[in-house]
């Protein structure tokens, strides 16, 4: 494992995802682990698949690999971990605030970075979510940028059709400078 070859989004994501599992192992309601108050569920499955899914998008990430799957880098790990803080923030308003320990809102931190972090690699992947279908960002029309389209003309030939106006005048000022010379 090479961990210099991780950017930052996978790093946030790996270390939120570590924290995360860790902070299972805390109160997160009175007298409650985050294991015991969530395991025999579906979204302790959730809570815990979104911590194990950080830590092995960013250990395949420093071993620069990836999963051959036709998702986004980091897209199954955002979805994991937007999961599980909406699990926990949900969790928080149902207790309505009786016993909820410090290592819930750890937890809910830990989570948040797991999202972050996925979110930050899909964009330095080259992912932008608000993308329309025809490549640009949804703007107003005001502050659009436009592209000047450049077109290649042929080289400039000798005959006067091709020359700009000031050119012309220049070149026939020459001439009557040379019959008038001659004569």
């Amino acid at each position: 494992m090479d961990f210099s070859r991780l950017r930052q989004g996978e790093l946030v994501a790996g270390i939120g995802g570590i924290a995360l599992i860790l902070f299972l192992f805390f109160d997160w309601f009175q007298g409650t682990s985050g294991w015991s108050a969530y395991g025999g569920d579906v979204t302790g499955f959730i809570i815990a698949l979104a911590g194990f899914t950080a830590v092995k998008f960013a250990g395949l990430a420093a071993m620069g690999k990836r999963l051959n799957i036709p998702v986004p880098r980091g897209g199954i790990t955002l979805v994991f971990g937007s999961l599980a803080v909406l699990i926990i923030i949900w969790s928080i308003f149902v207790t309505e605030g009786e016993g909820i320990k410090f290592g819930l809102f750890l937890g809910l931190a830990a989570a948040a970075a797991i999202a972050v972090g996925a979110l930050m690699a899909l964009r330095e992947g080259g992912w932008e979510p608000l993308v329309n279908a025809g490549g640009t960002a949804g703007r107003s029309p005001s502050t659009a940028t436009t592209r000047s389209t450049t077109t290649t003309r042929p080289a400039a030939s000798s005959s006067s059709t091709t020359r700009k106006p000031a050119a012309k005048k220049t070149a026939a000022k020459k001439r009557a400078a040379k019959r008038s010379a001659r004569s």
